[in-house]
C-alpha cells in the first residue's frame, strides 16, 4: 500500500513523540482513504471525540 518492500502494521495504540531531526528518509506513501482510518483511530485512543 505504501510502497514498501513488505506488509507493515501501524500501531496507532503506541504514540510517540520523535524529533524531527531524527528522521533521515521517507520510506513510503499512505493512501489518503487510510489516513483517515488512522486519524479516526488516534483520536478515540486520545479520547477526542
Amino acid at each position: 500500500m505504501a510502497n514498501l518492500p513488505e506488509d507493515c502494521d501501524i500501531m496507532t495504540d503506541q504514540i510517540r513523540v520523535i524529533d524531527n531531526s531524527r528522521l533521515i528518509r521517507k520510506t513510503g506513501d499512505i493512501p489518503h482513504d487510510l489516513k483517515g482510518m488512522i486519524k479516526e483511530n488516534i483520536r478515540i485512543i486520545l479520547d477526542l471525540e
